[in-house]
């Protein structure tokens, strides 16, 4: 039944097509608190730290460059015994092109995590979250030309166009998140999300503009994923995400596969393949060990952006801390018997 509800939920989330001009990872799951705020605080430990570090077109020169990093925790229970309420903070650096343009970020989310039932199986999860991001330029590189510039034979005038330009923007972007999770009687779980980002549709212009263009318009994101057991050693966790804004889309879907490598050290390999749909084709291969997951990722790009398939390289790790209450133990006297 649960596989039934997977396969419908990516049916249902790819009826949508999708745009995105933000910043995206090809491990999407590495990334979960710029994937949804609702994913805040939702594992079962004391804390989550983790980054993703993507190269886009290496071989270029100025190729885009997108680190990330996060830290999240459940500190506190909700207003019923079962539920609980989780705090994050995520950062990220966006950095391409001769005139390095740098889009960055540092957000704050939360999120209330809804028990339906009285073990924790069935979890809604309301998520919300916001921070101040920064936009930058390096308008006074002469590597640079623009329109003005360029009509400008003689190069003596000066450019209208870039004096009208500014080095920085800030501003504020909202976004929230709902999210379902249905835990398996194997141990794993079901995930549904969906995200609205740029609620507040920022002004992040850098140039003038007209008033509405200069607006972000809001995101929509859609993901689920699954992980089941095919047997004893081998494990499938398929997923996707589906993403829209105004008119640019993104589809793309993963399946990747596990195989417990050592029960005893719990070393599970892990290895796959992806498809972003008129893009390019993910090569995926990592590993978990207890808490600490890594993953590496290559993506073989099929559009004509780029020849001979060069895509993007990331590299991501995510670890789960545990901090355990040293047990409370009463003395006991022990009276001799004579």
């Amino acid at each position: 039944m649960l596989k039934k509800l997977l396969v419908s939920a990516i049916l249902g989330l790819g009826v949508w097509v999708l745009p995105a001009q933000d910043v995206h990872f090809t491990q999407f799951t590495m990334s979960p608190l710029m994937l949804n705020p609702a994913n805040t605080g939702a594992f079962f430990g004391s804390y989550r730290i983790g980054g993703i570090y993507r190269d886009q077109w290496a071989h270029l020169s100025n190729s885009f460059q997108t680190p990330a990093l996060y830290v999240d925790a459940p500190v506190i229970r909700g207003f019923r015994k079962n539920d609980w309420v989780g705090v994050g903070v995520n950062y990220f650096q966006d950095k391409a092109g001769i005139a390095g343009l740098q889009f960055s970020g540092l957000q704050m989310s939360g999120a209330y995590h809804l028990s339906l039932d009285k073990k924790r199986k069935s979890v809604l999860t309301f998520g919300f979250g916001g921070g101040s991001m920064s936009r930058r330029i390096d308008i006074t590189s002469d590597k640079i030309k623009l329109y003005d510039e360029l009509e400008d034979a003689s190069g003596m005038t000066i450019s209208q166009d870039r004096m009208n330009v500014q080095k920085k923007t800030d501003y504020i972007d909202l976004h929230g998140g709902l999210l379902f999770t249905q835990k398996l009687k194997s141990g794993k779980a079901l995930h549904i999300g969906i995200a609205l980002n740029h609620l507040n549709k920022p002004d992040y212009k850098l140039s003038g503009g007209n008033g509405k263009a200069d607006k972000l318009p809001m995101r929509l994101s859609g993901s689920a994923d699954m992980e089941f057991a095919l047997n004893d050693k081998w494990s499938l966790t398929p997923a996707v995400l589906v993403q829209n804004m105004t008119n640019i889309q993104e589809i793309q879907a993963q399946a990747l596969a596990g195989y417990l490598f050592n029960a005893e050290k719990e070393i599970t390999l892990l290895g796959g393949l992806g498809y972003r749909l008129g893009d390019a084709i993910p090569i995926i291969v990592g590993a978990q060990w207890k808490s600490l997951r890594v993953g590496v990722s290559w993506d073989y790009n099929t559009s004509d952006v780029t020849p001979n398939g060069n895509g993007g390289f990331e590299i991501a790790a995510s670890y789960i801390g545990r901090i355990l209450k040293k047990p409370s133990v009463k003395r006991v006297i022990i009276c001799p018997r004579y």
